[in-house]
């Protein structure tokens, strides 16, 4: 069951540009990672159609692998950022995707936390597994995507803890969107792939990141030097027996139930009786044909063949046109001659996107061996799948974190090798052990054991006493401590799957004495000392706890954004309309103490900061400007806007019917998600 988007949705970001050629939109989900990313050639995802794997598989995210516990096809061991496959009926009927945990958006970033989960189930192992996220539009049609990995089990761990193989990111591309790859070469220039050969028969020909450039580009459709030419070998039986193909009576139509259950437009011909042949011929790689009526010399050209003869008498295929298009050059009774045929275009015309991921770094000490890639189409061209990996292998035990800060660049072919150059130095992958970020103190507090809140030191206020404190990031004596609602229980701690059933197989999916359609929630609080806050165990988490029980003056808004459901469908939701920063420059983004670049800087729904901004901070964030009456849907959150304040010179996002709210000749902004 593939159930609606509005289940996956988290955000959604989109780049505006003077030059169409680098506008970019990608959507986020639950998990962190990309599940859409369209670009001026269009949406470059592929379709989802892998069985029971909607959005879990064939998308960009993270993955990650521990060799001394995965038994291949027995007890597999992936840890997918997406979420898990829709394999252990009936409780994954409804698709389960890996729980978002935190979330954080401003100006022209944002940043997304999840609990990660195993693939493969029913699965008898457990995952400790944050993913962190950070997406920052960098301007041009620059997209800096930075992955972290946090292993959060328990010190001192052992091997069944380690995890040595990832994938940052596994991903692809829509094949018939974009075709052909290559492959940056170390001294300039790029290299096309050209066969690209099928995944499965590509193991073990792997690229070393040493070996490239630093990037790899993914073009839309280049003439091939390779691609084979004239008459196509029609297929022939044990006998001896080769097909023909002349067209009967019954001429040609569209066969609307194969085009509804392939999503390609699909079409049969009935034709004189020849050999049975259900086979066909179905990859994108060597199946781009012409199909010619020798007659007129008319032709049309195909994607694939679903079958050359079914029953010896009906020929199905996928055209680039229409039956009626079909039906204007082929008649009953003319012959249809097959051939090869390059859709290719040249270079100049070629839009593509790139993906920056440089070279393994100098000091390896931390990694089990280098980085590498691979890649390879994914069988028929009804999957529409190019698959493609970054595969990384540190030595990730328990209570370290490592990142990858890596690139997309959208734009035309012909400006990729130049610009992926140019971005290659930046990307850059390491490892931290807890206690390398101080990070932020974050507190929580309560009037008593039933509910509470959580502020950030210094800044945040909130009354009551305060039960325990915290890091925003992981130290050597602390652990991740969740708030997790599962029905109408609370429960606050370390322990993920505390309201899972017991036992083998794990089942985080399922609240334990409750009806299969009850899942939990999680919400990442901090880094605490195991058991500092067992005096809200069982109390609940009010995420507007503190700006409700504040002794301070609130600095933050007092009506809390919703979070909308629905994919935006405005650019209003853009990190920037007009974004002017430059890559970063430095390693040092990536893992930090401030909070504008940490994924869980705030336990709570909505990210820290000041809820009051000057005017000029708003007219500087890209033109975020509504009147009153307006709501803006910003980075997937809907908000109201009131009207600027000209009597204290800020603008905010509270009530509109705050008395103290004076009509001014300009509309305020919603610039931050405060």
């Amino acid at each position: 069951t593939i159930l609606g988007e509005e289940q996956l949705f988290l955000a959604e970001l989109s780049h505006e540009d003077d030059d169409s050629n680098r506008e970019w939109s990608i959507r986020i989900g639950s998990g962190s990672n990309i599940y859409s990313f369209v670009g001026p050639f269009g949406e470059s995802v592929p379709p989802q159609n892998h069985p029971n794997a909607p959005w879990v598989d064939e998308v960009w995210q993270s993955v990650a692998v521990n060799h001394h516990l995965h038994q291949p096809d027995v007890n597999d061991y992936f840890i997918h950022q997406a979420g898990s496959y829709q394999r252990d009926a009936p409780y994954t009927d409804t698709p389960f995707f890996s729980p978002n945990v935190a979330k954080f958006c401003e100006k022209r970033e944002c940043s997304f936390a999840s609990w990660g989960q195993h693939g493969h189930v029913p699965t008898i192992f457990e995952s400790a597994l944050i993913y962190h996220n950070k997406y920052k539009d960098c301007g041009d049609g620059v997209l800096e995507f930075t992955s972290v990995f946090h292993n959060a089990a328990e010190l001192p761990g052992g091997p069944e803890d380690l995890l040595d193989y990832l994938n940052v990111p596994w991903g692809g591309v829509k094949t018939t969107v974009l075709k052909d790859i290559l492959i940056a070469e170390p001294g300039g220039g790029s290299s096309i792939i050209d066969p690209i050969p099928r995944w499965h028969d590509n193991i073990g020909i792997l690229e070393d990141t040493t070996t490239t450039g630093g990037y790899t580009i993914f073009t839309e459709d280049l003439v091939s030097d390779e691609a084979p030419t004239g008459a196509y070998s029609m297929p022939c039986d044990s006998g001896g027996n080769c097909l023909s193909l002349t067209i009967a009576g019954g001429g040609c139509s569209e066969s609307s139930g194969h085009t509804g259950s392939l999503g390609y437009y699909t079409m049969k011909c009935a034709v004189q009786q020849t050999i049975s042949l259900s086979s066909g011929c179905r990859t994108a790689v060597q199946c781009s044909l012409s199909l010619i009526n020798p007659r007129n010399n008319e032709s049309m050209e195909i994607i694939a063949v679903l079958h050359w003869a079914y029953g010896g008498n009906t020929f199905y295929f996928n055209p680039v046109g229409t039956a009626s298009e079909f039906n204007s050059k082929f008649s009953p009774g003319d012959d249809i001659v097959v051939e090869y045929y390059d859709f290719g275009k040249p270079p100049e015309d070629n839009l593509a996107l790139t993906l920056v991921h440089g070279s393994t770094p100098l000091d390896r000490s931390w990694m089990k061996a280098t980085t590498r890639l691979r890649w390879g189409w994914g069988g028929e061209i009804y999957r529409d799948y190019t698959a493609y990996t970054v595969n990384a292998r540190p030595l990730l035990s328990a209570g370290r974190t490592y990142f990858y800060r890596q690139y997309f660049i959208v734009d035309e072919f012909l400006n990729m090798d130049n610009r992926g150059a140019e971005l290659a130095p930046e990307a850059y992958e390491g490892i931290r052990d807890a206690g390398d970020l101080p990070g932020r103190a974050v507190a929580l507090y309560s009037h008593d054991a039933s509910s509470f809140g959580a502020a950030v030191l210094p800044g945040g206020h909130c009354a009551g006493i305060k039960r325990c404190e915290g890091k925003t990031t992981p130290q050597t004596n602390t652990r991740p401590l969740f708030h997790i609602q599962c029905g109408g229980q609370s429960y606050v701690g370390s322990d993920l799957y505390h309201f899972a059933p017991a036992g083998t197989p794990r089942r985080p999916y399922l609240c334990d004495g409750e009806t299969n359609d009850v899942r939990a929630t999680w919400k990442l609080l901090g880094y605490f000392v195991q058991g500092s806050c067992e005096y809200l165990s069982t109390a609940t988490y009010e995420s507007d706890y503190c700006d409700v029980h504040s002794n301070a003056p609130s600095v933050t808004p007092s009506n809390v954004p919703t979070r909308s459901i629905q994919p935006s469908v405005a650019p209003s939701s853009t990190p920037s309309i007009s974004p002017s920063v430059a890559p970063s420059v430095s390693p040092t983004i990536l893992l930090t103490s401030m909070p504008s670049l940490t994924p869980s800087s705030t336990p709570s729904e909505i990210p820290t900061g000041g809820g009051l901004r000057t005017l000029s901070d708003c007219e500087d964030d890209g033109g975020y400007m509504c009147t009153s009456s307006d709501i803006e849907n910003f980075m997937g959150v809907t908000i109201t806007c009131d009207l600027y304040d000209i009597n204290a010179n800020i603008c905010n996002v509270r009530s509109c019917l705050e008395p103290n709210v004076q009509p001014p000749s300009v509309g305020c902004c919603a610039c931050s998600e405060f």
